[in-house]
């Protein structure tokens, strides 16, 4: 075997080679790049890609999912890099004019779906009808060809991007009804809909793939909303990759991983109730 010989420059060159890539990786885990916002896209779009970011960002990302208008929030005051947004950002009122304005980043589309108890009888409702239910103008199944049971309206929290795009789509921007039972996030409120037999709620199409049979989804008119990444000002090379990242993939998918990953590159937090992640705050 004939060695090579190193000499101080070769070693100089090696150190320095070394020092900018574990300086770069030290760097990249003390400015991780965080992403704040709609749980809904959490779950069925953003988590389920959690190798292959690894491998393309090269860099620590945490997710806290905290609501839709929340992480616009968070984007706005500086705490996040980016917002995940699951309503239009026309639905969302601004306090006042920004100076880097916000933009909007489409990176795929859901579909809201009416749910309600498997047992209940009503297989399928009009705009109309729905309109009057979640207004309270109808306020019984019976009144649309069920059981003889009080209506109890489950929606997400004040704020939340399913919530804005129900009020929108179907309430015409009519406020719920005060007897409407709201919940920290719309995996709460699936649950809840799956244990009162007179419930109704809306959540994402995907939430009936990953919870089979604890609901019945009825039959309405498709209710269509984007799912968008929104950032402000200049962005850093990272925010850039991962939001092209998922503009070229264009797919949603729906097989979830665990929730919480620490690889020294990922970190993730969330808290739903069928999942194992870090207890923080948990909206849609």
């Amino acid at each position: 075997m004939k060695f090579i010989p190193l000499h101080s420059h070769h070693l100089k060159i090696f150190f320095t080679l070394c020092a900018l890539f574990f300086g770069s990786f030290e760097t990249a885990l003390a400015n991780p790049l965080i992403v704040a916002g709609s749980s809904t896209m959490m779950i069925s779009l953003i988590e389920p890609t959690f190798t292959k970011l690894t491998e393309n960002l090269h860099t620590q990302i945490q997710l806290v999912s905290i609501g839709s208008t929340s992480g616009l929030q968070m984007l706005i005051n500086g705490q996040a890099d980016v917002a995940a947004l699951s309503t239009p950002l026309t639905n969302v009122t601004l306090p006042h004019p920004l100076s880097p304005p916000l933009e909007e980043h489409p990176v795929g589309v859901d579909h809201l779906v009416i749910i309600v108890h498997p047992e209940n009888s009503v297989t399928k409702l009009t705009d109309s009808q729905l309109k009057d239910i979640y207004t309270g103008k109808i306020a019984n199944w019976q009144e649309v060809g069920g059981a003889n049971q009080p209506i109890t309206i489950v929606t997400s929290h004040p704020g939340s991007g399913t919530r804005l795009v129900v009020q929108k789509e179907i309430m015409d921007h009519a406020d719920y009804p005060k007897n409407t039972i709201n919940t920290d996030s719309t995996v709460t409120e699936l649950g809840l809909v799956s244990k009162l037999t007179g419930g109704i709620g809306a959540v994402s199409e995907s939430f009936l793939k990953l919870y089979p049979d604890r609901v019945r989804p009825l039959e309405t008119r498709k209710i269509v909303r984007p799912f968008l990444l929104i950032t402000r000002g200049k962005m850093k090379e990272t925010v850039w990759k991962f939001i092209q990242y998922f503009q070229k993939k264009n797919t949603l998918s729906l097989e979830v991983e665990p929730l919480f990953h620490h690889d020294r590159k990922i970190i993730v937090y969330s808290c739903f109730n069928n999942f194992h992640g870090w207890r923080l705050k948990c909206r849609s």
